[in-house]
């Protein structure tokens, strides 16, 4: 049926599972030191023991990912690996649900970390290679609203659910959740011609204004480098000649410091709000909603990126979040909560604009890897899987490093240490994305001269 195949229903599916993998972990995270207490009888280091619960899915999201993109670019279809990642979410939350030994919580923990893994991966790959690159951006958006739905929607549900119907009622919703994916997953069918093995596509993609054709790797590197990197392309998987492309690495590290935003505020607003403002839980779940709103305006800001070009989008982006980060740390007493208040949701708009030409850029980028092999070396399903797995390990990675460093910067340090720190590291960021974020800018600049 051309319905199950329609870029319409893909991308609803995809970003569904997005959401519900993102809902499954944050709807837990409230209620784990409960679940410690009553399931695993554990009464000392409940801190320690959730800590470890959050890390074992992040590591095992981060070490899994770029193999798993490796994988489905190899295989024939990204259908298998899709479902696969689905029934290891399902068993690990049933695992979750009824283990009493902790170490069995910690060995479900890994196998959903693999399972997000799956999730985010595929669903990437499988959105690039339905709508392919001209209108990336725009549909990056949807899975954005997908996370962030999941986000908001998962510790306010989890938390009402629990207190009425206790943690049998949270897991049974968790699971129904899932089975609903699942059935989605099944009627999905992929593309028969998926965009990135359409010629026309990956031979001559169609550019945007500041995107002519990236010329990065044949103007930033000398010959000899060119060589180099050309022969390791063909004896190499893209996971790894991909770090090779500084506009590449630019976009990753751009991601990996998105990520750490998040959690800073994860960690530290609650603190800073309970310990200043008196807020309780409830509050604070509400400025993490102002926080997060704004993806739902994804879609229009990875229009307007894939219209206007992607540099102008990101480096505005960067210079308003980082302005907004320092501006936090005027915010000391219950005076400033109305400040609070304002700079939040710019700063959901401004995390919005940069993750989408900065997502779109990845495609881009693996778009003209693929280019750059030939015969055997080519992938079968091109190098989509392993460039959204890396993207994936660098969203973990800021995942698992953003906790620890942010809770050390906060309690050791102060507030104003914490987005002083953050905030001059995106005014620093916003170099490289402009130098190379939508093509290497002096190329360019020679262009526009000739």
């Amino acid at each position: 049926m051309p319905f199950r195949s329609s870029k319409a229903f893909i991308a609803f599916v995809v970003s569904y599972a997005v959401f519900t993998d993102q809902f499954i972990f944050t709807c837990i995270v409230p209620i784990a030191p409960a679940m410690l207490e009553s399931q695993f009888h554990i009464r000392q280091d409940i801190a320690e023991k959730n800590s470890l619960l959050l890390t074992t899915c992040g590591v095992a999201m981060l070490v899994s990912s770029p193999i798993l993109g490796w994988w489905s670019d190899r295989s024939k279809s990204r259908r298998p690996l899709f479902l696969l990642g689905v029934f290891l979410i399902l068993g690990s939350t049933a695992m979750l649900w009824r283990v009493t030994v902790i170490q069995l919580a910690y060995i479900a923990r890994i196998f959903q970390g693999i399972g997000s893994a799956i999730v985010w991966v595929m669903s990437l790959a499988i959105m690039f290679d339905t709508v392919g690159h001209a209108r990336i951006g725009e549909f990056m958006g949807y899975v954005g609203i997908g996370m962030n739905l999941g986000t908001i929607l998962g510790p306010k549900i989890g938390s009402v659910v629990f207190n009425y119907f206790g943690l049998h009622g949270v897991f049974a919703m968790c699971l129904l959740l899932i089975g609903g994916d699942l059935i989605l997953r099944l009627v999905m069918s992929e593309k028969k011609v998926p965009a990135s093995r359409n010629p026309s596509l990956t031979s001559a993609p169609q550019p945007n204004k500041t995107d002519d054709i990236d010329k990065a790797t044949q103007q930033e590197k000398p010959p000899s480098r060119r060589k180099k990197v050309s022969s390791l392309a063909h004896r190499l998987p893209s996971v790894i000649t991909l770090l090779y492309r500084p506009r590449f690495v630019c976009a990753i590290w751009g991601v990996f410091i998105m990520a750490v935003i998040g959690d800073a505020f994860k960690i530290a607003l609650p603190l800073h709000a309970r310990e200043n403002f008196g807020w309780d839980h409830n509050k604070v779940a509400d400025a993490y909603v102002a926080l997060a709103a704004p993806a739902f305006f994804g879609p229009v800001f990875g229009h307007i990126s894939d219209r206007f070009g992607r540099r102008p989008v990101a480096v505005v982006g960067m210079l308003v979040l980082g302005a907004c980060l320092l501006a936090l740390r005027a915010i000391t007493d219950s005076a400033d909560h109305r400040l609070l208040w304002a700079l939040l949701p710019v700063i959901g708009v401004a995390v919005t604009v940069v993750l989408e030409p900065l997502t779109a850029d990845i495609a881009y980028v693996v778009t003209k890897e693929d280019e750059s092999r030939v015969g055997s070396a080519r992938f079968r399903n091109g190098s989509y899987g392993q460039g959204y797995g890396l993207f994936n390990t660098a969203w973990s990675a800021g995942n698992t490093f953003g906790p620890i460093w942010s809770a050390h910067m906060y309690e050791v340090h102060s507030w104003d240490s914490l987005w002083l720190a953050l905030g001059m590291t995106v005014v620093v960021t916003t170099v490289p994305i402009f130098l190379l974020c939508g093509g290497w800018w002096f190329h360019d600049v020679r262009k526009k001269g000739v």
